[in-house]
């Protein structure tokens, strides 16, 4: 017994003259932290026939020197195209786009295929 608290007592006082160690020779920076955003999200303007203004929605992005949009497509079958026409004027405009898809579970097209299967009468 005493000499298992003669190693312990040892690898104890070992451990306290080393001190920590690292894998690297100097010891880690500190994580770099990216800069700042602003940005905006869901809220295109429309014109009559449902497309997205894209023209007013980047004027408006400017004006609020947002620089990240995330374009959600979910409102409209025409949000695909809409996307493809605003993407090179937001280049041009130095603007970040990221998509934001749904999931299937809150897409329109399924909600709609759910509640007309609870509103058809069962066949038979």
């Amino acid at each position: 017994m005493k000499a298992l608290v003669a190693g312990l007592s040892s690898l104890i006082l070992l451990c306290a003259i080393a001190g920590p160690a690292f894998a690297q020779d100097k010891a880690p920076a500190r994580p770099v932290r990216s800069t700042l955003h602003f940005a905006d999200y869901d809220s295109e303007p429309r014109l009559a026939d449902g497309h997205v203004d894209g023209d007013t929605l980047l004027s408006r992005l400017k004006e609020l020197h947002v620089t990240t949009y995330y374009w959600l497509v979910w409102h409209a079958r025409t949000d695909w195209d809409d996307l493809k026409l605003f993407l090179p004027k937001a280049a041009q405009a130095n603007l970040q786009v990221w998509v934001y898809l749904v999931p299937p579970s809150e897409s329109p097209p399924k909600e709609a295929a759910i509640l007309i299967m609870a509103l058809s009468p069962p066949a038979g």
